[in-house]
């Protein structure tokens, strides 16, 4: 009997021992190609921890450390799998694992195309983006999805385009050069229109200051696509109908013998 008891005793201290340190740790969240550093918590009331042994859970580098506090930098975005092993002076153990994800970064890129003095910039990108820059070299920024940009002389500039997605905050930058040459710039125009109403709902006037002869009138959108075009005009006024165009921006060419004698920008609203 005083030997159960001994020996029942013994193991309550010994358990009593083990729970005396607890493993835990927090670590960053972070985008693919940050540093992630994980940030030791463990406690012993039992003696000092004098050992940590990590397992970053990550086959495609170095996989372990004995730091109290260590950083890694993954290759690949995903879940992994941390363990982190504490050792007291009185050689207690306890281990704690934790799921960390790497977060995938977005990819980012853009499309040009000039219309007259107008140069359009369209976004592509992968996974959810949150929030756009634009920077069009020219000490000019955006942050619409799709903007549109003058420049005021012809050349040769760097356009940054940055993707930010929404919960993590990962970021990416695609950049690449836009040759300015419209010609516009420099180019004579022989007429004014004038556009009444506009904003509009259904239909507007557009009334010229010359009279034009066989001109085709040309509307394109945000991107630099045409979506309507009407030739064959002549004499001074133009009655411009909706017809099935979205509410939004538009930008108008009137051209004669390939020439252009005029532009200007048409709003369409659904009031």
């Amino acid at each position: 009997m005083k030997i159960n008891l001994l020996f029942f005793f013994l193991s309550i201290c010994g358990l009593t021992s083990a729970q005396n340190i607890t493993a835990n740790f927090t670590s960053d969240t972070v985008c693919l190609g940050d540093t992630t550093c994980f940030h030791d918590l463990s406690t012993s009331s039992n003696g000092t921890i004098v050992a940590w042994n990590w397992n970053f859970g990550d086959p495609s580098g170095i996989n372990v450390s004995n730091l109290q506090n260590p950083c890694h930098r993954y290759s690949s975005a995903g879940a992994y799998t941390v363990t982190l092993t504490v050792t007291n002076s009185n050689s207690n153990q306890n281990t704690i694992t934790h799921q960390i994800i790497i977060n995938v970064l977005p990819i980012a890129a853009f499309l040009t195309s000039t219309v007259g003095d107008t140069t359009f910039f369209q976004a592509y990108w992968q996974t959810l983006g949150c929030s756009f820059f634009w920077d069009f070299g020219d000490s000019y920024t955006s942050t619409l999805q799709n903007p549109y940009h003058i420049y005021s002389t012809n050349g040769t500039y760097t356009v940054c385009f940055t993707v930010t997605t929404c919960n993590q905050g990962c970021q990416t930058t695609a950049c690449q050069q836009a040759n300015v040459t419209t010609g516009v710039i420099n180019e004579t125009r022989s007429s004014i229109i004038n556009i009444f109403p506009n904003p509009f709902s259904t239909e507007t006037t557009l009334q010229a200051d010359n009279l034009f002869k066989n001109a085709t009138l040309t509307i394109y959108n945000l991107y630099g696509q045409t979506v309507k075009q009407i030739d064959n005009l002549s004499g001074q006024t133009v009655t411009f109908y909706r017809d099935n165009l979205p509410s939004g921006l538009y930008f108008l060419r009137l051209t004669q013998d390939s020439k252009v004698i005029a532009t200007d920008k048409l709003v369409i609203t659904d009031n």
